[in-house]
């Protein structure tokens, strides 16, 4: 069996979560994980809930990138180059509470108040979680978003950044590495495993507004550092240890 996702991370687990994982332990069936975090998350669920279970035999096979998005058709009505800008910020995936939304935003202000800052885009499906107070260079896109706008949106952000509270695994990375561009990630959840400190983007504490200023200037201003990331990510990924080849090999 491979299991994305193990348990909850956001709110309580449901029944029948609960029961599958049971089953599934009982069964002893391996089980493939695709990171450290999701296998580790698991195996403390099993133990804590269920007495005397062995664990089952497991493996990990990284995801490399999502290439099937450059497979996407082009989406003549979006053009996220007219509509922003090219190199603006984004942060794109569901909205909700554990998205830390509120504290780019806020950290965006801030920021605006003595430089020119490229424009913040919050692209995705959910419940409006935050205020962005008539601030005309922050753009909302409160929708399911479709492959082709996805793929479009990473291909014209300079960087993005995903501030969450909380996490499992995320396929934000590995969908944005397919374009090269770095990520601004807390330290929660399987994001550390993925994004290398100043090697594929920036690792930062949930919500911490300091940290996550002086990361987005960093990526914003520092072209240089951004350059270097840019190559570290191409070199990682496309060809390297985390490239699809490289991943079967193993």
């Amino acid at each position: 069996l491979t299991l994305h996702e193990s348990t909850s991370h956001e709110s309580k687990m449901k029944f029948e979560t609960k029961f599958l994982l049971k089953w599934i332990s009982k069964k002893q069936y391996p089980i493939i994980f695709h990171s450290e975090t999701t296998k580790n998350r698991y195996e403390k669920y099993i133990r804590n809930s269920f007495n005397s279970v062995k664990l089952n035999a497991s493996f990990i096979i990284p995801m490399g990138l999502f290439e099937t998005y450059l497979l996407c058709e082009e989406n003549n009505d979006f053009n996220p180059q007219d509509l922003f800008r090219k190199n603006f910020i984004l942060f794109y995936g569901r909205f909700n509470q554990a998205k830390g939304l509120q504290i780019l935003i806020d950290s965006n202000k801030e920021l605006s108040k003595t430089r020119m800052m490229p424009s913040l885009v919050i692209a995705g499906s959910g419940k409006i979680c935050f205020h962005k107070k008539n601030n005309d260079k922050i753009h909302v896109i409160n929708k399911f978003l479709s492959n082709s706008e996805i793929s479009k949106l990473n291909k014209y952000a300079k960087f993005i950044v995903c501030p969450y509270v909380s996490a499992s695994q995320s396929g934000i990375p590995l969908t944005t590495y397919l374009f090269n561009k770095p990520i601004i990630a807390s330290n929660v959840g399987d994001f550390p495993n993925i994004v290398e400190q100043n090697e594929t983007g920036i690792i930062i504490e949930p919500n911490n507004r300091n940290q996550l200023m002086n990361a987005i200037l960093k990526l914003a201003f520092d072209d240089k550092f951004y350059e270097m990331i840019s190559s570290n990510i191409k070199a990682k990924y496309l060809i390297g240890q985390n490239s699809w080849n490289s991943i079967a090999d193993r």
